[in-house]
């Protein structure tokens, strides 16, 4: 019978050391998840704060921040230049560009389209030019500025800048540099390489020696028409109708015309 109760009482005792420990357990993480808490209101208390900041963050001393591009701000994380709508602008259908049209877009982590708020700046270079003398370009716009660039269409949405050249480019490829430093603070750079028709630019001409026409193309020379000095005068012939065919009016004229037109001048 001792040995019984004996027995009984070690695993009365080893139940109670397991309980206990897993009561252990649960309250480390419990004090687990009240830190994590707490450290997650903490950093959705500064959210809260940062974002009353911003929407009251005064962008140019006049305007504030709108809600949804504060809430714009938290997913840009780049920008970069529309390809289709970035290059040379030729306005009065004369030869060359006379301006520069770039359109910034800033995307997210996944390079879709982010109306963020920001100021814009875009610079141009002509590489060709030695390195001092290679910038011909710079533009920049405000938060305000920029907010009345942004344009919505059906090739592209971006802050769109359309602007004549500074300094008018001499190559036909340029580097254009665009940047857009958002109103928390932070900063995005992107380059793009275009194409454009220098001013005054015309179409190559063909090159020398080569002409415009092959020799089959260019017309064979005809020698002249002998008219006879004493030729006499052809009197006009009226004309005469001829017989019916199939039901279908016919006249003389038909077969008389070229013989009119081909009929040599009067001698003088």
């Amino acid at each position: 019978m001792g040995a019984a109760a004996l027995a009984a009482g070690c695993a009365s005792r080893g139940q109670l050391d397991v309980l206990e420990s897993r009561l252990r357990q649960q309250d480390d993480t419990i004090t687990q998840l009240q830190n994590q808490l707490s450290t997650t209101q903490s950093q959705l208390q500064a959210s809260h704060r940062e974002s009353d900041e911003l929407r009251t963050q005064v962008a140019d001393g006049t305007r504030t921040a709108r809600v949804e591009q504060v809430s714009a701000l938290g997913t840009v994380e780049g920008i970069e230049l529309n390809r289709y709508l970035t290059g040379g602008l030729d306005k009065d259908g004369q030869p060359g560009d006379e301006a520069l049209s770039a359109v910034v877009v800033p995307t997210d982590s996944q390079g879709n389209l982010v109306k963020a708020p920001g100021s814009v700046a875009v610079t141009l270079f002509d590489l060709s030019k030695p390195e001092a003398q290679q910038r011909i370009g710079h533009w920049e716009y405000t938060v305000k500025q920029a907010d009345s660039l942004w344009h919505s269409g059906f090739l592209g949405s971006g802050y769109i800048v359309r602007v004549p050249w500074q300094e008018k480019p001499q190559s036909a490829k340029l580097l254009v540099h665009a940047r857009l430093k958002t109103i928390d603070g932070r900063q995005f750079d992107t380059s793009q390489t275009i194409h454009i028709v220098p001013p005054g630019g015309t179409t190559p001409a063909s090159a020398p020696g080569v002409a415009a026409d092959t020799p089959r193309e260019q017309p064979i020379p005809q020698p002249p028409a002998v008219v006879p000095a004493t030729a006499p005068p052809i009197a006009p012939q009226p004309s005469q109708p001829v017989a019916q065919k199939d039901g279908a009016a016919t006249s003389a004229s038909w077969w008389d015309e070229p013989a009119r037109q081909t009929a040599p001048a009067n001698p003088r």
